[in-house]
């Protein structure tokens, strides 16, 4: 897994979740390898976002996260913005503000804030950069509609699906009850986020 270098591009500089990612390291063969690297010895950033498990402190080998509270505020923002279908309330943007306080940001500028969709396209880049190898990041990019789009702009190709095919022998064994599977299955939106990105 590694971070794509026009991603870790979109951290502001001053992002401390930029610091979980490394863009150079020292390898195991006695090289130093930079971004000019990229294509030949690595294919991206290296994600160090969390430590090495132990069976101590500070990352147990059970710790497992159930939720976060960044998150919460996030999904709270966007839901009530989703609902509204209007400019985010000033709890909605608290929310996202809080979070980026944290990583050492301001608040969401004016202009991203004017109205349901300039928050939206904010708070995905928000989800994108806190959330970052957590697992929920193509869920999030299908769910507003921009998988294509932003897989295009960060690795320079368009994904042929949105959600992995269903295995034929799930659709045959389907069939041998009497129910129709479909193979693939795509979001009202799929084919206009791919035009956009051609």
């Amino acid at each position: 897994y590694n971070v794509a270098p026009a991603f870790y591009n979109t951290y502001n500089p001053v992002d401390k979740r930029r610091e979980t990612i490394l863009t150079s390291y020292y390898s195991t063969d006695g090289y130093w390898v930079t971004s000019n690297d990229i294509g030949v010895r690595w294919d991206g950033y290296i994600i160090n976002k969390f430590p090495v498990e132990t069976a101590t402190a500070p990352c147990y080998g059970t710790d497992i996260p159930l939720a976060r509270w960044a998150d919460v505020l996030l999904m709270f923002a966007e839901a009530e913005v989703r609902q509204s279908g209007t400019a985010p309330s000033s709890e909605a943007q608290a929310a996202v503000n809080e979070v980026r306080r944290r990583a050492g940001l301001g608040e969401l500028s004016a202009s991203a804030t004017s109205g349901s969709e300039t928050f939206l396209d904010a708070l995905l880049t928000e989800r994108g950069h806190e959330l970052l190898y957590e697992g929920i990041r193509k869920i999030d990019l299908i769910r507003f509609n921009q998988y294509a789009r932003r897989t295009k702009q960060c690795k320079g190709t368009i994904p042929t699906h949105q959600y992995v095919p269903i295995p034929n022998y799930d659709v045959q064994e389907a069939r041998s009850y009497g129910k129709t599977l479909v193979q693939t299955y795509q979001r009202v939106g799929w084919e206009a986020d791919v035009s956009s990105a051609r």
